[in-house]
């Protein structure tokens, strides 16, 4: 999203071969496959309903984010994803302190 800026700057972001961002989107929604498989791990233990559902809904929110931006290269899918992450894991965080009492 901000490759030229960070050119510009004098940085080398990874991956720099990358200049269709096709790496790029396939890492981007492996890593979110994998923090929403994380985040449900707990849930073949005695969690509750809130913890279960809560999960699968935010997980289900971030995929969808993730899978748009994968299947799109522009600028404003990736913007949606970053805003969607920053929704996400205040979320997660929460759901799982009101899932502990």
């Amino acid at each position: 999203m901000y490759r030229d800026d960070y050119s510009r700057a004098g940085y080398r972001m990874l991956p720099a071969f990358d200049q269709e961002a096709r790496f790029t989107r396939a890492e981007i929604l492996g890593f979110a496959v994998i923090l929403v498989i994380v985040t449900m791990l707990p849930i073949g233990e005695r969690v509750g309903w809130l913890y279960s559902a809560g999960m699968c809904l935010s997980g289900a929110f971030l995929l969808y984010h993730a899978g748009k931006l994968f299947r799109s290269s522009s600028t404003r899918m990736a913007g949606r994803l970053l805003h969607a992450s920053v929704l996400y894991l205040p979320v997660v965080l929460g759901i799982m302190v009101a899932a502990k009492r």
